[in-house]
């Protein structure tokens, strides 16, 4: 394949099965990174089927939006059946069996994907990196405590420094 997308912003199309844009604009899913600077790939998909997928320093964050199929669908994003509740991974496992059938496939080839998702928790950074956190958070977040310093020092340990000021969880998310 050729190199795509090598300049920001930059825009085209890609093997005649998509088009691609690459700018700064569109909705965040995770208002953590809303002061930091967008980097957006948006790709229209046959079927009216959008993506987007936000870049950030450590990770990215995808945004998937499409429409019903008159023939019905089922996937990892549900079966718009209007009813959220059997949209869990549990239920789509149960229907689905864990994988997409070749023929659905958008991009007609497997990919290796881990069936068990790798769960970190904060013992799981280390001592000196959890310190450093502890003390970044408290200096950017004074008013942070308890679960809302836990999420700040754990965004920090694993995300880096520059998410000490953003406000990865808010009170209203808190569990009482």
């Amino acid at each position: 394949g050729q190199p795509i997308l090598q300049e920001f912003p930059s825009k085209g199309p890609c093997a005649e099965v998509a088009y691609l844009d690459y700018n700064s604009e569109g909705k965040i899913v995770d208002n953590a990174q809303g002061s930091l600077e967008k980097r957006i790939v948006h790709i229209e998909l046959p079927e009216r089927v959008h993506i987007q997928v936000m870049r950030w320093a450590n990770h990215i964050n995808l945004k998937i939006t499409m429409h019903p199929r008159l023939e019905g669908q089922d996937g990892y994003c549900g079966n718009f059946n209007g009813e959220a509740g059997d949209d869990d991974s549990d239920h789509i496992r149960t229907r689905m069996g864990g994988m997409v059938a070749p023929s659905e496939l958008l991009f007609h080839h497997e990919s290796e994907a881990s069936t068990v998702p790798q769960h970190l928790t904060i013992a799981d950074c280390h001592q000196q990196q959890r310190e450093h956190a502890m003390q970044l958070c408290r200096s950017m977040q004074p008013q942070a405590g308890g679960v809302l310093l836990d999420s700040c020092v754990f965004d920090v340990c694993f995300g880096g420094d520059q998410y000490a000021g953003e406000d990865g969880l808010s009170l209203g998310q808190v569990q009482p």
